[in-house]
């Protein structure tokens, strides 16, 4: 199957974005010593929190980031590491 250039375009940017969350939460993930197999459900963290920082704006944004923080610790994640990954993910720019 053939992909239009402009959807190729699309894609490659989508992929870069992806390749830089991976990478800063990995890099995370590295610094708390904590087994390889724990980076899983924080890479999902990540991908939600860069998709609701590309959603929404201020207020909103905020809350549901909240959200998405607590939803984690519920489910056994550390809220240190959370916030630290969300600081991070916020700070990769929004392509076009």
């Amino acid at each position: 199957m053939q992909y239009k250039p402009i959807m190729r375009e699309r894609l490659a940017k989508e992929f870069q974005i992806q390749e830089m969350i991976e990478n800063e939460v990995k890099k995370i993930m590295g610094e708390t010593g904590l087994p390889t197999w724990h980076n899983i459900p924080y890479l999902n963290f990540g991908r939600k929190v860069f998709k609701i920082h590309r959603k929404y704006f201020s207020l909103t944004e905020k809350s549901a980031l909240d959200l998405e923080v607590k939803l984690a610790v519920m489910n056994g994640l550390q809220k240190p590491i959370l916030l630290k990954i969300r600081r991070k993910i916020i700070k990769i720019p929004i392509p076009d």
